[in-house]
């Protein structure tokens, strides 16, 4: 009995030493998005997106995203993307990871696999990012001195529910929500592998067949790549809120 408490203490005692490491950042956020998978033939198709993330809600900047990419769908449910996106990330929270707003551009790979049973619908996207970060002189402000390049891997499991009927039909609403991990890994990338962690649940609608709506709560877990100078400890930022999405597709082959 001796030895299970004395283990106990000193679990508890490793556990609040883990967590004096580091720093919590709390920060407020609101992500409004627009996603479209556009059909160009039948293999084929087109992606766009667009997301406005804001912290205080909608108050303040916390980045611009813009995505476009090229689906080739394997079969039904199986589907890869190549694609590019453009991101712009600013200042916010406490501790912020750059004084100036700086641009990053990505080239990503996605292999999605669909699996539908019963009411359920299981998405799941494994992404690999080729990531090129701009670093920004202290001196001259918005001035890029040049790029660093870094790797990530996402993985996200989405799941959608039927409310009404085995499927999601025109005018019905749904259930939603996804988890997605993000893992850094090669050089500029700091000691630490774990980049972030996402979680959302919601209700969506759909509208008509190719238009719908989701909104509801969200999650994520942030880790900084690099220490806080002054600290010498890791920054985790602990950022909720919600998100607002619209999906819009366009079937441009009938269009022909």
């Amino acid at each position: 009995m001796k030895a299970k408490f004395v283990f106990l203490i000193l679990s508890f005692c490793l556990f609040k030493a883990k967590a004096q490491e580091r720093i919590k950042d709390y920060n407020n956020v609101g992500w409004y998005s627009y996603f479209g998978d556009h059909k160009l033939s039948k293999k084929f198709g087109l992606h766009t997106e667009y997301q406005w993330r804001r912290t205080h809600f909608i108050s303040t900047w916390q980045q611009s995203l813009a995505r476009v990419g090229v689906n080739y769908n394997i079969t039904e449910c199986l589907s890869v993307l190549l694609g590019y996106v453009f991101v712009e990330t600013y200042p916010y929270g406490d501790y912020p990871t750059s004084k100036e707003p700086y641009p990053e551009n990505r080239i990503f790979e996605d292999l999605k696999l669909k699996i539908p049973y019963w009411k359920f619908e299981f998405d799941n996207r494994l992404r690999l990012e080729q990531r090129f970060v701009a670093k920004l002189t202290d001196s001259t402000g918005h001035k890029i001195a040049g790029w660093d390049y870094k790797n990530r891997i996402r993985y996200q499991l989405k799941v959608n529910f039927a409310l009404m009927g085995n499927t999601v039909d025109a005018k019905e609403p749904y259930l939603t929500a996804y988890d997605e991990i993000f893992i850094r890994f090669g050089g500029n990338t700091g000691k630490n592998c774990f980049d972030q962690n996402r979680l959302f649940i919601g209700l969506g609608y759909k509208v008509v067949k190719n238009l719908k709506f989701e909104g509801g709560y969200f999650f994520q877990l942030s880790k900084h790549e690099h220490k806080e100078k002054e600290t010498g400890k890791y920054v985790y930022e602990y950022n909720k809120g919600f998100i607002i999405s619209m999906y819009y597709d366009i079937n441009f082959k009938k269009l022909e």
